[in-house]
């Protein structure tokens, strides 16, 4: 039986070999890689690569990055990035079941998005803490007993216990008519037909 054993060098060989295992398994591993959400379904995205391939790349349905507690208003067309793990995310995420193991995921299943910066963002203070969406913001107990939500229409806040504000001073500024239910110094008095002589010095409102 011919072969090319004598006229190709073993040790070219053997790193050919070598180079095509290695990229093989390379190519199974995960990749970070750009791209932007097309749905939204609760606290899972379904993104869409945005790179050029010579292959096909589907979308995926994936996890966010992030705690339970602070949850992004992430939106259809929102760019960012994946990011691989080791291990299979669809136990812990809720996708899919089980305990994962550590055989090796497909390079596209092990995956999780996490939002990235744009320069094209609205500029705020870079010493503050800014915290907004589309629709506003909500702070509320796991529960919602107690909830602030700040909407386009308005800021409304409720609670099944008690609201307290301790301050030194205390304003309160509505449209124009008096604000029912504040006593202030310009208020008169309907028995005595004068301003009421017993009025707050801290808490004012604004008519």
């Amino acid at each position: 039986m011919s072969n090319n054993a004598q006229k190709t060098p073993l040790a070219q060989s053997l790193n050919r070999f070598a180079e095509r295992k290695w990229n093989d398994a390379f190519q199974l591993l995960g990749k970070a890689l750009p791209c932007s959400v097309v749905s939204v379904s609760g606290a899972i995205v379904t993104v869409k690569f945005e790179l050029i391939s010579k292959f096909t790349l589907p979308t995926v349905t994936i996890p966010m990055i992030g705690p339970e507690y602070v949850r992004y208003p992430i939106k259809a067309g929102d760019a960012g990035l994946v990011f691989p793990a080791d291990a299979r995310l669809s136990g812990v995420s809720g996708i899919g079941g089980g305990v994962a193991d550590l055989s090796m995921p497909a390079n596209l299943t092990a995956l999780v998005f996490m939002p990235c910066s744009r320069n094209d963002w609205s500029t705020e203070s870079a010493t503050a803490v800014t915290i907004y969406g589309p629709d506003g913001a909500i702070l509320k107990t796991t529960n919602s007993s107690s909830k602030v939500v700040i909407s386009p229409s308005g800021i409304a806040m409720t609670t099944t216990g008690s609201a307290t504000i301790d301050a030194s001073g205390i304003g309160l500024k509505g449209g124009s008519g008096a604000q029912r239910g504040v006593v202030q110094g310009n208020c008169v008095c309907a028995f005595t037909g004068a301003p009421h002589p017993q009025i707050s010095a801290s808490v004012t409102a604004t008519i």
